[in-house]
């Protein structure tokens, strides 16, 4: 199957553990990175259940569940291409508008309330989100500035890697696939529900690992549990982010919900992760497609629904059913089926991989990006 064959294509390993290996990244970008010196609305909406058919709703693959683009490839391009030249990091004269105006009134901020410097990479993402609605993006910025200060983020793909690494091995096979279409950029997200515990980031579930040691010096089990996963969550959603056109379009979620207990759903978790993070990133949602969802997953989603970002919200579509590729071809049950191949391992080796260069593609653009 080419979803198969897309997750072959890196021959690297994960071996017995996944603790801080070094993932090889093209000597080029390395170069770059080391030349530019880089280590480094929400809407009222009605609250009312989420009406869900007897019937499954019929949900079929998007293409880009069926391949995945050569991240060498992708860097290399991405390098080769000037700002100016390179469609994706082009901004509509509305939205160029919007940055402007937002970038004259973060200038103009008054000192007693000071807020981060942004680049104008940032700037132009806060506003493309809240399509100018300076209020919103101000809100959201300084919900995010009191974020990266309590949680040290560095920006850096060095500090992300590490935390997607550990994460990895608290949560194995929940994240199956993250991707950016090289034709639409189009972001793309699947996960397995029924592989995430939240009790281990809130501290009322044990983890089946114990965290690598250099994490712990500073905090206790419990916070550290929730740093790694709120952490690792914040550069995930960078990985979405890597230009104007992923940003512009929105992420395209896909979620298997089979086989999900209560174990796997927490409003603990949920009400912290949206008060801390989730309300505050610039980000937009183009579709939420939940398979295999049953009655624990139906009601778990209703009780999340007021959480939700707006665009989460109207794009959330709940028993969509997986359907085969070709006609007459057995479906599979599970998308990990179609994800975690040859093994669990290696799929997340060769994920991490396209992570770290997503990561690097958005650290070239913030640096090249210019506001004029």
């Amino acid at each position: 199957m080419q979803a198969v064959e897309a997750l072959n294509n890196s021959s690297n390993g994960m071996g017995e553990g996944l603790e801080f290996f070094e993932l090889d990244m093209d000597n080029s970008i390395r170069s770059l990175l080391m030349e530019m010196g880089t280590s480094q609305r929400l809407d009222d909406q009605d609250d009312d259940n989420i009406d869900i058919d007897d019937e499954q709703q019929e949900g079929h693959f998007h293409p880009l569940l069926l391949r995945s683009m050569d991240c060498e490839t992708a860097c290399k391009q991405q390098q080769q291409q000037q700002p100016c030249s390179d469609p994706s990091m082009h901004l509509t004269a509305e939205e160029r508008t919007w940055a402007l105006q937002l970038r004259h009134v973060l200038q103009q901020q008054d000192d007693d309330e000071p807020l981060p410097l942004l680049t104008d990479f940032e700037v132009a993402q806060y506003a493309i989100v809240t399509h100018g609605n300076i209020g919103e993006a101000l809100r959201r910025i300084h919900g995010m500035h009191v974020f990266c200060q309590e949680y040290g983020i560095q920006e850096s793909v060095d500090q992300a890697m590490i935390y997607f690494t550990e994460w990895f091995r608290h949560h194995p096979g929940h994240l199956l696939h993250m991707d950016t279409d090289p034709e639409t950029c189009e972001p793309i997200v699947v996960l397995d529900l029924a592989a995430y515990f939240p009790g281990i980031a809130t501290g009322h579930k044990p983890s089946n690992v114990a965290p690598t040691k250099s994490l712990t010096k500073t905090t206790t089990l419990v916070d550290v549990q929730w740093h790694i996963d709120v952490i690792k969550n914040y550069y995930q959603l960078h990985v979405s982010c890597s230009n104007f056109s992923s940003i512009r379009q929105g992420v395209f979620m896909i979620i298997d919900c089979d086989d999900i207990g209560w174990d796997n759903w927490s409003m603990e978790y949920s009400n912290r992760f949206h008060g801390e993070l989730w309300a505050h990133y610039p980000i937009k949602f183009k579709s939420t497609l939940c398979y295999n969802t049953g009655s624990v997953a139906n009601v778990c989603w209703n009780m999340i629904k007021p959480l939700m970002d707006s665009t989460m919200r109207e794009s959330l579509q709940l028993g969509c059913q997986i359907v085969p590729e070709m006609e007459g071809t057995p479906a599979p049950e599970k998308l990990c089926e179609l994800y975690l191949q040859p093994s669990l391992e290696m799929a997340q080796a060769n994920l991490l991989q396209r992570i770290k260069e997503l990561l690097t593609l958005r650290q070239i653009n913030i640096q090249r990006f210019k506001l004029e």
